[in-house]
């Protein structure tokens, strides 16, 4: 993730998100919730999570601490660094996904239909866990659709969410679909 533009990007993110949310009750016939582009996480924070998570995702909190969306299509959520760090030892947030990658994982977020996103922290590959089977910390998926690998860093997943709520505000639900 070397060299990406973090105050550009959250910049074009709070743009996308104040034109989503200008017509957003007259397009939908109710109001929108509070949608939610933290700034920099707690030095605090930063500091329990140093030695613990990957790079990638320590740089990103250094600037975002998380993005509530619930009103971009069905919901897209980074989680507040807090939450990932206490999630580490549940044995129902995944570890690992045999199978698909020998990456350990971290999951760093969510969309609004159960769906998580994690970081592999080996690969630094961004995986889509839909609702699946988790047993002691595994992924064993199951379910209605197959885990993917399907961006290969957290840039390219930050440049997807972009763009799909640009997208959003533009009427254009096919862009908040996940690529592949």
């Amino acid at each position: 993730m070397t060299g990406f533009d973090y105050d550009g990007w959250r910049a074009e993110m709070a743009h996308a998100i104040n034109h989503l949310l200008r017509h957003f009750q007259a397009r939908f016939g109710y109001p929108p919730d509070e949608q939610t582009l933290g700034g920099p996480a707690a030095a605090d924070e930063l500091a329990r999570a140093s030695g613990v998570l990957p790079e990638q995702l320590l740089t990103f909190y250094r600037h975002v601490s998380e993005v509530d969306l619930p009103d971009v299509f069905n919901g897209f959520f980074i989680h507040p660094l807090n939450t990932v760090l206490a999630n580490l030892p549940d044995p129902l947030t995944p570890k690992h996904a045999p199978g698909l990658t020998e990456s350990p994982l971290v999951v760093f977020g969510s969309d609004g239909g159960g769906t998580l996103f994690a970081l592999g922290t080996e690969d630094g590959v961004v995986y889509v866990l839909p609702v699946g089977e988790i047993r002691d910390g595994a992924y064993l998926g199951g379910g209605a659709e197959p885990g993917r690998a399907v961006f290969q860093d957290l840039s390219d997943f930050l440049g997807w969410l972009l763009h799909a709520v640009r997208g959003v505000a533009e009427g254009d639900l096919e862009k908040a679909v996940y690529p592949g």
